[in-house]
C-alpha cells in the first residue's frame, strides 16, 4: 500500500494532504507562473503562489506526467492558497507521483 492509499480520512478535509514540495506550472487567464506545491491530496492542494489570488479564481496547474487541472481557490492568506481540483486525482495517480517527486 503506498503512502497516498492512506490519505482518505474523515475530518474538515475530503482527504488529507501531505507534503509534496514540487514546482509546477501555473496558468490563470494570460498570466504563467511556476508556483510551488506545500502539499497535496487527492481533492486539492496547499500552493504558494506568485501573485496575489482571491477565493473563487479559477486556475490551471500542471502536476508532473498529467494533463494540466483545473482548481478553484477555497480559501486564500495573501501568497498562500488552498485550492480543489474540479476532477479529483485518482489515489494510484497521486501515489506515483508522490513516489517519483
Amino acid at each position: 500500500m503506498g503512502e497516498a492509499t492512506k490519505i482518505l480520512v474523515e475530518n474538515e478535509r475530503q482527504a488529507q494532504r501531505l507534503r509534496f514540495g514540487a514546482a509546477v506550472q501555473f496558468r490563470k487567464g494570460h498570466t504563467r507562473a511556476t508556483v510551488k506545491i506545500v502539499d497535496i491530496s487527492t481533492t486539492g492542494a496547499r500552493l504558494s503562489a506568485v501573485h496575489v489570488l482571491r477565493f473563487g479564481d479559477i486556475f490551471w496547474i500542471k502536476l508532473p506526467d498529467i494533463q494540466p487541472l483545473e482548481a478553484k481557490v477555497v480559501w486564500a492568506d495573501e501568497f498562500i492558497i488552498g485550492c480543489q481540483f474540479a476532477k479529483p486525482l485518482h489515489i494510484s495517480v497521486l501515489d506515483n507521483m508522490l513516489k517519483s517527486g
